[in-house]
């Protein structure tokens, strides 16, 4: 069938290949996750180092230069802590990308749907990246990010075991990640037989 055909009134036909979209292997959440933490993490160091800097620079504005050896300089332990939370804002909204979806999924060609098969909302996905940034968040101002890091592990380690591949976070916001790469089957081109 041509474009030209039919008198013009109807949709025009489309035999490509359809994709069904399935649950992700481990193998795909796993490298999509690691790339997400890799960005975040690298966004969050540049804004550490830039935040940083302005502070340093404050901090050396503000020094009593007549301040001997005894004297107690340097910025407040709370002006730290407001960095954290900052840079914390910063690496979330560039993890989720401001509500688009995680870069890990858009790399590994991920697509997180709502329940009901609909691409997840704006505000799904940014509380899905905005959940465990939350929780590392508040237990590294508690001095525990350790206890941080393995909390926000547990949490998304469900994924791996769970048959739909969704994580505590996920099954909280209510969204279910898919995959609309083509899966190999093992059988050989039709050519090479």
């Amino acid at each position: 069938m041509t474009l030209f055909d039919g008198d013009g009134s109807g949709p025009v036909p489309d035999d490509r290949p359809r994709f069904q979209a399935a649950p992700p292997s481990r193998g795909e959440l796993v490298k999509s996750a690691t790339l997400t933490v890799v960005i975040a993490l690298g966004v969050g160091l540049i804004a550490v180092v830039l935040i940083g800097v302005v502070l340093v620079f404050f901090d050396i504005a503000n020094t009593d230069p007549t301040a001997d050896y005894q004297t107690q300089t340097g910025l407040p332990p709370i002006v730290f802590q407001i960095e954290l939370v900052a840079v914390l804002i910063i690496a979330w909204l560039f993890g989720s990308r401001l509500g688009i979806g995680t870069p890990g999924d858009a790399i590994m060609s991920l697509t997180v749907l709502d329940t009901e098969g609909r691409p997840a909302s704006r505000g799904a996905n940014l509380a899905r990246a905005g959940i465990p940034a939350a929780v590392f968040g508040v237990l590294a101002l508690l001095d525990r990010a350790g206890l941080g890091v393995l909390l926000v592990l547990v949490l998304w380690g469900a994924a791996l075991v769970r048959r739909d591949r969704r994580s505590v976070v996920d099954l909280l916001v209510g969204v279910v990640p898919h995959t609309y790469t083509r899966r190999r089957d093992a059988q050989p081109h039709p050519w090479a037989r």
